[in-house]
């Protein structure tokens, strides 16, 4: 099996290929085999005429050929989840922001305001550091958000009214029911986001998992706390319950969802349909048993004057969320060393260039060349670097996963290589590679 790089040309049973087979190929077309010739004196693809526009020719960085074989500048992206989510996640939120603005206790609705923007303004700093090599869009992220502070809260509700109904006892709603209600109806937009071609495209990287699991979670718990804070009589009781709720777990809703988000992130990563199944419901369990665990502590405080179990829970919950942003940072320097690794390989076919794999290697490599690029030139630039960022994740999925590569994963490298060589063609014809 060939790779997008050309590596590894003969089968496992060491015979050549027969001409006249085919392989994937990047640029969105079965190309027969032999037309690459990667040999120690030749790196650079030799590739046959090309026979319609998804058979473009892959030349050495900066040729004449590159300039004149366009493709698409710009990758599709998923819209119909997003702009979904946002329309109706807008409607929700502002309808619950109005039920906060109409309470009889101002301070306190105001305390609650501020201290939830508070919160969640923290946690965009926190995904802004994290979400630097391949940034999400910004489309998918309001959606995100939104769809944890209006759509989430939405459906969850119903079953929050029929608690007194469905549950035994009223706590037993607290520390049970919500838990499992709450965190599907967080997680249905990861779900959802992956069950489209073009959302699983997005989601390709463990930072992602945490990206949209935390923003999802940081909407839903925006809009709760103002709620319960809202909801208290005295100003004092509002300082009480949002020492509680926003100091003592001011980031829980994100982390119970990021588990359920890692779980379907580490699902797509695996090829076997039991092992698939096994992550993403192993996922959700713990984000519900960790939202139960911290339910059932504040159900026990609530009925006791002892608080001992409370902080104890509080404090266990800080210490996963540690692990877990421990876990985040090593993921962001995997990254930029995996970004590092397959670069050198995209320039020895021709894809890139020499000089462009030595400042797509770091952040500050990119932010310094798409300064010193003309206003005009910035957009195909960062659209190739996005590109090539993918491109480099893809290949490494592909690699982990092993076996023969799915045909939505070849098509996603085809048009991920089509992008390449647009921009690229783009730039050369500008003078600026």
């Amino acid at each position: 099996m060939s790779n997008f790089y050309g590596d590894s040309q003969r089968p496992a049973n060491g015979q050549p290929q027969q001409p006249g087979t085919q392989r994937p190929t990047p640029y969105g077309g079965p190309q027969q085999a032999g037309q690459y010739q990667v040999g120690p004196e030749q790196r650079h693809p030799q590739p046959a005429p090309p026979q319609g526009p998804a058979d473009l020719q892959t030349s050495p960085a900066g040729s004449p050929t590159a300039a004149k074989s366009r493709g698409p500048r710009r990758k599709r992206r998923p819209m119909v989840l997003p702009v979904a989510a946002i329309a109706i996640g807008l409607f929700t939120t502002f309808f619950f922001l109005l039920a906060v603005g109409l309470s009889a206790n101002v301070e306190g609705t105001d305390l609650g305001f501020v201290a939830a923007t508070a919160v969640l303004l923290v946690a965009l700093l926190i995904l802004w550091w994290l979400d630097r090599w391949e940034p999400e869009p910004v489309v998918l992220l309001v959606a995100a958000f939104l769809w944890g502070s209006g759509i989430a809260t939405s459906l969850s509700l119903p079953f929050t009214l029929m608690t007194p109904f469905l549950a035994p006892t009223p706590e037993a709603g607290i520390w049970l029911q919500a838990p499992v209600v709450e965190e599907f109806t967080k997680g249905l937009f990861i779900l959802l986001l992956v069950a489209g071609k073009r959302g699983r495209f997005e989601f390709n990287a463990l930072t992602d998992g945490v990206i949209y699991g935390v923003l999802v979670g940081a909407g839903f718990s925006f809009l709760e706390d103002q709620l319960y804070i809202a909801s208290t009589t005295t100003f004092d009781q509002s300082a009480e319950l949002a020492s509680i709720r926003i100091g003592g777990s001011a980031l829980g809703h994100g982390l119970y969802t990021m588990c359920f988000s890692l779980g379907i992130w580490f699902a797509m990563n695996r090829r076997s349909v039991l092992a698939r199944i096994g992550c993403g419901v192993g996922g959700y369990a713990v984000a519900v048993l960790l939202h139960g665990i911290h339910n059932g502590a504040a159900v026990a405080a609530g009925t006791s004057d002892d608080m001992t179990l409370f902080y104890l829970v509080k404090a266990f919950t800080f210490v996963v969320l540690v692990a877990l942003a421990v876990i985040a940072w090593f993921a962001r320097r995997h990254e930029g060393r995996l970004i590092a690794a397959e670069l050198p390989k995209m320039a020895e076919v021709g894809l890139i260039s020499a000089q462009e794999v030595s400042w797509m290697s770091s952040l500050k490599g990119r932010r310094d060349h798409l300064k010193s690029l003309p206003k005009p030139a910035r957009a195909d630039a960062k659209s190739l670097i996005e590109a090539v960022t993918e491109l480099a994740f893809l290949e490494h999925r592909i690699a982990r996963i092993g076996g023969p590569v799915a045909p939505v994963l070849q098509q996603q490298r085809g048009e991920l290589g089509s992008v390449i060589q647009g921009t690229t063609a783009a730039l050369t014809a500008a003078g600026l590679r």
